[in-house]
Parts: C-alpha cells; sequence; structure tokens
C-alpha cells in the first residue's frame, strides 16, 4: 500500500545512522529522517526500531517525514534517504516523489530541500555502489 520506491540498503544505513546518533545522546525529537518517498518512510520506520532495539537505545520521537512536508520545521539533525541505487525498488506509484513538481519522479532528479535554520548537523545516506 501507498506505492513509491525503497531501498532497503539504504534503510538499513539510515537506521544505523539514526541509531548512532541516538546513542551519541541526541535526543530522538531532535532528529528528523526525510525521504522523498512515502514507501522508503515506512520501511525506515520499522528499520529504526529494529537497529534501535538492537542497540538498546529509544527511537520513540524520532521524525519522520518527506522533504516537501517538512519545510519550515526545525531539527538538530537531519538525515536524508534519497532511495537511489541499486536495489532501489518501485511501487505501485502514488508516494510522494513519484511525479508532479517535486523533481523527485524517474527524471533521476531529486529535490533540493531547504534545511531548517537551526539544523547543527546534516547526513545524506544513498546506496549507489552498496
Amino acid at each position: 500500500p501507498g506505492g513509491g520506491k525503497t531501498n532497503p540498503t539504504e534503510t538499513a544505513v539510515t537506521a544505523a545512522v539514526v541509531t548512532s546518533l541516538l546513542a551519541a545522546g541526541l535526543p530522538p525529537r531532535g532528529i528528523v529522517v526525510l525521504s522523498p518517498y512515502k514507501a522508503q518512510l515506512v520501511g525506515l520506520g520499522v528499520g529504526l526500531q529494529g537497529a534501535a532495539a538492537v542497540a538498546g537505545v529509544d527511537a520513540v520521537g524520532v521524525q519522520f517525514s518527506t522533504i516537501d512536508c517538512f519545510q519550515g520545521r526545525d531539527a538538530d539533525a537531519v538525515v536524508l534517504s534519497f532511495v537511489v541505487g541499486p536495489g532501489s525498488a518501485a511501487g505501485g506509484g502514488g508516494g510522494a516523489g513519484s511525479g508532479g513538481g517535486d523533481g523527485g519522479g524517474d527524471s533521476g532528479h531529486r529535490p533540493a530541500p531547504a534545511l531548517p535554520a537551526t539544523c547543527t548537523a546534516v547526513l545524506s545516506c544513498s546506496a549507489p555502489g552498496v
């Protein structure tokens, strides 16, 4: 359900990055995970819960959002998952970035997110050669 694109490798890498931020002491509510695809966000939520449980950290409160929906909000750390490279799978469409004017369709272009003014860290997770 929901359609869109996913990349399981990026899901695992992104979950590991967020888990590391949590283990370093960043509060969950200070972290946002952004992706142009809703389907990827669903996988990221599930993947993060599993990775956090294994690492013994609390991930409750980490925010997940499409890039478009997060515009104008603040976070201490922004982790981007662009869903590119081998392992990417297209769903049935209809997810954020599946076309339209956000630059996230199959053209290979990705939206340029406006980063929050108070953001202290930005991490981009993409797995083109993994």
